[in-house]
């Protein structure tokens, strides 16, 4: 609502006028990328879990076929991301 809105009013006016926080605001507006960092942790979950299961041999280009096989497709660039953190 307030992104539409933003250049005509700007956003500190709305909220003034609709009486909400600044701080409330952009806390919520922070949370937008939840659903990805939910994704990145379950995907290095599974990462483990595989890992372990072949006794730690695998390595990242193994990973990304063993993700596909499970159904989770990610590049291999990704999976190298996610098996080195």
């Amino acid at each position: 609502m307030f992104e539409q809105h933003s250049r005509e009013f700007g956003v500190r006016w709305m909220l003034r006028r609709l009486g909400i926080c600044p701080n409330a605001y952009y806390n919520y507006r922070k949370r937008r990328k939840a659903g990805y960092y939910a994704r990145k942790e379950a995907a290095k979950a599974l990462i483990g879990e595989i890992y372990h299961k072949h006794n730690g041999v695998a390595e990242y280009r193994t990973m990304t076929v063993y993700l596909a096989r499970r159904g989770c497709h990610y590049s291999a660039a990704t999976v190298h991301k996610l098996f080195s953190t």
